[in-house]
């Protein structure tokens, strides 16, 4: 009879306890970062905007002072304003006059982007700021363009400036209204980068202006949101009554 010593084949003992630690530590870890990759960014995003507000009384009086609004995007004779938008922007006879025609286009993005999200149309809204951002560029190329061919811009570019401040109470407003309906924060995100990008545009037209908003730097825009606007007005010179400065059909 033949004697063996040690365990039989295919028999490895017990686990030592140091290694079961071990690989349910690695489980754990590992739980941990798949739990990290469904967190929703938008959770933070959410409770940053939450620190952001503005009053009623200021989306009011911006919503008052911004271009009046015929149709919205779900209005079937909609693409009807925006193509006579388009033949308008056509024949405006220079870089200058085209960037005003664009600002004033981009308050009828926003402010449908914010008619849309108040009326829980997270979808259209979305779209809109994303014309709204797309408006905001051409403006801001004509403007180059404008300064480039020695146009005056000057007193466009103060009344861009007091429009912007509208603007930047209805960006908070839809920040505000989008930390409870997370649904467009990419494309509130970058409206306010365009936003701010406008900001440094004007800014070096007439320096100083970017001090008037609160917008954040371009390379933290994409980072965080806009802070509330201060509650005094701010405005520049001439502009003293609550209606638009120009009505676009």
């Amino acid at each position: 009879m033949v004697r063996t010593s040690g365990s039989q084949p295919g028999n490895t003992g017990p686990t030592p306890v140091g290694a079961t630690f071990n690989m349910k530590r690695f489980f754990l870890f590992f739980a941990l970062f798949l739990f990290s990759l469904f967190v929703s960014k938008s959770d933070i995003f959410a409770a940053e905007q939450k620190l952001q507000q503005v009053s009623e009384g200021q989306i009011n009086e911006a919503v008052a002072r911004t271009v009046p609004l015929r149709f919205l995007p779900t209005n079937p004779f909609y693409s009807l304003v925006t193509l006579k938008e388009t033949l308008n922007r056509f024949f405006q006879p220079s870089s200058a006059k085209r960037a005003e025609f664009d600002e004033i286009l981009s308050q009828k993005r926003l402010k449908e982007a914010y008619m849309l999200l108040k009326d829980g149309n997270t979808a259209e809204a979305g779209n809109s700021l994303v014309r709204y951002t797309g408006r905001l560029e051409e403006m801001d190329d004509n403007l180059d363009k404008a300064r480039s061919q020695n146009q005056d811009v000057m007193v466009l570019v103060s009344e861009i400036a007091n429009d912007f401040k509208d603007q930047e109470i209805l960006l908070a407003a839809i920040a505000n209204k989008e930390a409870n309906n997370p649904g467009i924060q990419n494309e509130l995100q970058r409206a306010i980068g365009a936003f701010d990008n406008s900001i440094t545009v004007i800014n070096k037209v007439s320096p100083g202006l970017k001090n008037r908003f609160k917008i954040l730097p371009p390379q933290e825009a994409s980072q965080s949101v806009i802070p509330a606007p201060s509650e005094e007005p701010d405005y520049l010179p001439p502009s003293s009554t609550n209606t638009p400065r120009k009505i676009i059909y």
